[in-house]
């Protein structure tokens, strides 16, 4: 067991280095991890403070983009990035306020889901220009092979 609380710095940094000594790749990362506080579940979602927001934000959300930037160079094959949510992240729950837009849909999509999407989009981008490149690479070493290039 590692300990690991996403709200101390370092810590998750710890675990991913822990895990890339004892064991150098990871497939995949599970991300079940939500926090608000208190005060911020109580009355209705637009009452939210900012500093309730800010951490539920924090917590629930950007940590799995820091995981997926941690786990990312331990995944030499690939891997796959699982979050998890609650069902009140679909349906309006009493109480889940604050939590229902950090994790599931707010207006069409939640901000987790959003996060998702954009990495997603990104990685895609990078691998598609990374291609193109290596394409052009292997293009251009065929024309040299010929001796047609000047």
């Amino acid at each position: 067991m590692v300990p690991l609380d996403v709200r101390v710095g370092g810590q998750m940094e710890a675990v991913f280095g822990r895990i890339g000594k004892k064991w150098g790749a990871l497939d995949f990362v599970v991300h079940s991890i939500a926090f608000s506080p208190k005060e911020a579940l109580q009355g209705h979602v637009v009452d939210v403070s900012r500093q309730g927001f800010l951490t539920t934000m924090d917590v629930s959300c950007w940590t799995f983009i820091r995981m997926a930037h941690l786990a990312e160079p331990l995944m030499h094959k690939g891997g796959t990035l699982f979050m998890m949510t609650y069902y009140g992240s679909q349906m309006v729950v009493k109480n889940y306020n604050i939590m229902g837009v950090a994790k599931g849909r707010a207006g069409e999509r939640g901000a987790l889901r959003r996060n998702v999407q954009s990495y997603v989009n990104t990685f895609t981008a990078v691998l598609g220009a990374v291609l193109s490149l290596y394409f052009l690479a292997l293009a251009i070493r065929k024309i040299e092979s010929r001796g047609l290039a000047s």
